[in-house]
């Protein structure tokens, strides 16, 4: 039985926060990643955008103070604000995000000096459900529908009407001194939309699911071991037992 109550903070706790979204034809997509790391007295923040005749536009902060509030999810840095709000448990969700990033034409750049033009990213953004909470207590995901504003920013400022589907994630664990991964959850995962809009995801993606990427968004995280790439594209995918879809992908390498 799924309560409110794993809507929450769980201050004390290692936390993940996770939200992609992308259109039906995966010609646009993105998604914000929000950790927790109360033992490091600080969080790590991500957002993201790719799409079709566009760079790859990353916000990547590892450095953030935590909130202040045990209960908030609001953080700010240099050149950052962003938030996410509960409105509803399990139902609704708002996103927003004021920061600059890098847009990079090439993102193998993310997996090094992070090269590109200075670029603001703004997300203004609901998320609804349309299925059911996937999982149990300390780890689960949801698919739902994404709409809103996103604003990205150089010379002139491009305002998008955004529409489109998405899967959020939250995962929680406790600390217990070892040096415990970046995040609780399977080391790769797929969350898309079926040709015939049924969401679908995916643990593990096994070698009979042929995976088309379409657009990389590769990002530096730190795990237990070390740096490592965390590997994100949007995609299409073939599953031989459910069928076609779009969607994301991720894997964890060194």
């Amino acid at each position: 039985m799924v309560s409110a109550s794993w809507e929450r903070r769980h201050p004390g706790r290692r936390e993940f926060w996770g939200f992609d979204f992308f259109t039906a034809d995966a010609s646009l997509g993105g998604f914000v990643g929000l950790t927790f790391l109360p033992d490091r007295q600080r969080c790590w923040y991500w957002a993201a955008l790719v799409g079709d005749r566009r760079p790859y536009l990353l916000v990547r902060d590892l450095e953030v103070a935590l909130p202040r509030l045990p209960a908030s999810r609001e953080i700010r840095s240099e050149a950052l604000w962003a938030d996410m709000n509960c409105e509803t448990p399990f139902e609704h969700w708002s996103l927003g995000l004021e920061a600059f990033g890098v847009a990079m034409d090439d993102p193998d750049e993310a997996l090094g000096a992070e090269r590109g033009e200075r670029v603001g990213l703004g997300l203004d953004v609901e998320w609804e459900s349309v299925g059911d909470v996937v999982g149990a207590e300390g780890s689960y995901d949801q698919p739902g529908v994404v709409h809103g504003e996103i604003l990205v920013g150089g010379a002139w400022v491009e305002k998008i009407a955004f529409e489109g589907l998405g899967w959020r994630r939250h995962s929680w664990q406790h600390y217990d001194g070892t040096g415990a991964d970046w995040m609780t959850g399977p080391s790769c995962w797929l969350g898309g939309r079926l040709e015939d809009g049924t969401p679908h995801r995916l643990e593990t993606v096994a070698e009979e699911v042929v995976v088309e990427p379409l657009h990389r968004a590769p990002l530096v995280v730190e795990t237990a071991s070390g740096p490592a790439a965390l590997e994100r594209h949007l995609c299409r995918f073939g599953d031989p037992l459910a069928g076609q879809g779009v969607g994301w992908v991720e894997w964890l390498r060194p």
